[in-house]
């Protein structure tokens, strides 16, 4: 990650009201879901063309554990992300949409 993006994911963790996160289609390495740890009002999460490189249950569990009631769209096309979807996927229980082309 760069100077410039890990000072951005500084700023974007402290915003704890935050419901909705579009950071699609800007070609960001290293995100990493401990930067949103702090996101307990996230509904709506696009992070479409990011270069995630992460296996997908090891980034959700990365997610804070209040976003499971909370989060009802999640974008991760297009951002190297591995693994399977995770058993546990059914304890998101607002979870409407669930984009992994």
């Amino acid at each position: 990650m760069t100077a410039a993006a890990g000072a951005a994911s500084a700023a974007i963790g402290n915003m704890t009201s935050l419901e909705v996160l579009t950071l699609g289609g800007n070609y960001i390495t290293g995100v990493k879901s401990e930067m949103m740890k702090n996101f307990c009002n996230l509904r709506w999460l696009e992070l479409w063309s990011n270069e995630i490189n992460q296996d997908m249950a090891e980034f959700m569990e990365g997610l804070p554990r209040c976003t499971k009631s909370s989060l009802q769209t999640l974008d991760l096309s297009a951002t190297n992300i591995t693994g399977g979807i995770p058993s546990w996927i059914n304890h998101w229980s607002n979870l409407r949409s669930l984009q992994l082309s």
